[in-house]
């Protein structure tokens, strides 16, 4: 995927932490042909953190899934789109 055909995000989605919360997010990202570049998540108590870098591609409706499948497992989500250099790209292919 390259950079003039993809938009990098960064998630993080907060909530309690139940079975396939992580499985739904990464299906939702394949299906829609996204590519996910990193993922960190941790769990305190019950409470699930988790953190993609995710690149999108044009007219990709992953973001609104993602959203929706949130709000339906309760979680927050917060989305920040991100600028990077071709080097930088380079770095995830």
């Amino acid at each position: 995927m390259s950079q003039s055909t993809s938009e990098q995000i960064l998630l993080h989605l907060r909530g309690p932490d139940r079975p396939g919360v992580t499985s739904r997010i990464t299906s939702i990202i394949s299906e829609e042909n996204a590519k996910l570049i990193d993922l960190g998540q941790s769990v305190l108590n019950g409470y699930l953190i988790l953190s993609a870098i995710i690149a999108l591609p044009k007219n990709s409706d992953a973001l609104k899934k993602i959203l929706f499948n949130a709000a339906e497992l309760g979680m927050s989500l917060e989305v920040r789109a991100l600028q990077s250099s071709p080097e930088q790209m380079n770095n995830f292919q």
